[in-house]
């Protein structure tokens, strides 16, 4: 087993690191549906080691010097929704079917529950939905009037309403939560050669993750078919953060990400705004950026201080 390493007389001992292990992507569903949460998380578990890493003498991966840009970010997607009064009233006769419905269903009789319930509950909406029915209507009015030549097309429900009662429509919105994002994450590394073997080590570095993130195209097989309507999906990386002396878990305090893709590598040969190299033509510097993007969502009760956990 060998780990690349930046700078050479990295050992772990004296310094943090960051450190990249590169896996063989597994396919999110080839165990069949993922119906529990452990299911979810399978395909990112227990994976095999990346052959193209091996190749590169770099079977444990890579570990560099702790880059200057360590960060890390959650997202929730919540954005505002406006209800008309119909529409409220109808979502009100929803919740209450699935209210009924839950209650019954705790009680085991199944999932049929859920559904009996929309059916009593709708019968009771006509109340509510009154004032919904005469918002709707002025909003026909008003497309009707914007219709009519000279008038300027320009009148809302709000228009009509302000203009001839001095009310206007109750937007009745909500903040409601749509989702979250997978979480994205970056490092820059300057990586300055101090000998020619060590630009030789940095040319390695880069050239292994430009391979592992492009797809495979040789000897891709498929289905026992052997040709190019198959390319095979580049290799996942786990990146984690170390305290020197400490490899075997993660540093405590930053950064924990779940397996993740890397979607970018950028490598600009150009140091302090000049090209240099060594005698044989090695890059003195290289100015290496990488774009991870997780494979999986980390969840609430996924955060915490532990090994295990992420952060």
């Amino acid at each position: 087993m060998a780990t690349l390493r930046y700078p050479e007389t990295l050992d772990g001992s004296g310094t943090d690191y960051i450190k990249f292990t590169f896996y063989e992507y597994a396919a999110a569903l080839q165990g069949g549906a993922q119906n529990t949460y452990a299911s979810y998380n399978s395909s990112t578990t227990g994976l095999t080691a990346s052959k193209i890493a091996a190749t590169a003498g770099a079977a444990e991966g890579i570990a560099i010097t702790m880059p200057n840009d360590i960060g890390s970010n959650f997202t929730g997607d919540w954005g505002s929704f406006n209800m008309t009064g119909l529409g409220r009233a109808a979502m009100g006769s929803v919740a209450g079917a699935i209210k009924t419905g839950t209650d019954i269903a705790k009680g085991k009789t199944g999932i049929s529950s859920l559904l009996s319930g929309f059916g009593s509950t709708l019968t009771s909406t006509a109340g509510a939905a009154a004032g919904g029915l005469v918002e709707d209507s002025l909003r026909a009015i008003s497309d009707g009037i914007n219709q009519v030549p000279g008038l300027g097309g320009n009148f809302s429900a709000n228009t009509i309403l302000g203009l001839t009662s001095g009310y206007i429509l109750n937007p009745n919105t909500e903040l409601l939560y749509g989702g979250t994002q997978l979480r994205k994450h970056g490092y820059r590394f300057k990586l300055i050669a101090q000998s020619q073997n060590e630009a030789r080590t940095i040319f390695n570095i880069v050239n292994l993750f430009k391979q592992v993130t492009a797809p495979k195209g040789q000897d891709q097989e498929f289905l026992k078919l052997k040709n190019r309507n198959f390319i095979g999906i580049p290799d996942v990386c786990q990146v984690s953060f170390h305290l020197a002396g400490n490899s075997s878990i993660d540093h405590p305090y930053l950064p924990k990400y779940k397996v993740s893709a890397i979607t970018s590598v950028a490598a600009d040969y150009i140091t302090e705004g000049q090209y240099m190299t060594f005698t044989n033509g090695e890059p003195i510097g290289v100015n290496l950026t990488i774009e991870l993007t997780e494979l999986k969502l980390v969840f609430s009760n996924e955060i915490g201080s532990g090994n295990d956990q992420y952060r």
